[in-house]
């Protein structure tokens, strides 16, 4: 018996808005020698730190990182006077996580290389 694809119907505002769409997921930190649990940004996330990360018209790198971390991880839950104890971390483990931060936000790979080309070091 072959199946027949069905088409998918046009969604309601509804069903859209009440949609879960932003990824959760634990991760293993061995280098801190425990688990967080991480999710993606909602796009409201995504422009503030856009705004508090824009110095002279440009978005500053460390910052967008920082506060994508502060904002992604949810467990344990960090704030922003945790900012300047962050950039003491190792960078490649901070990296790492909002790396899976950006995967749960929804971006591509290719979206991750084109946003990082845009921000260089």
């Amino acid at each position: 018996m072959t199946e027949v694809a069905v088409e998918p119907k046009f969604g309601t505002v509804d069903q859209i808005l009440s949609a879960p769409d932003v990824g959760v997921e634990e991760m293993t930190i061995p280098e801190w020698g425990c688990k967080i649990k991480v999710q993606g940004l909602t796009k409201r996330q995504q422009g503030d730190i856009r705004v508090e990360s824009t110095r002279d018209g440009q978005p500053v790198p460390e910052i967008v990182t920082l506060l994508m971390f502060i904002e992604g991880v949810v467990e344990p839950k960090f704030e922003r006077k945790h900012f300047g104890m962050l950039q003491e971390k190792a960078s490649g483990v901070v990296d790492r996580v909002v790396q899976k931060i950006t995967t749960l936000s929804g971006l591509t790979e290719e979206d991750q290389k084109r946003m990082m080309a845009r921000f260089p070091g």
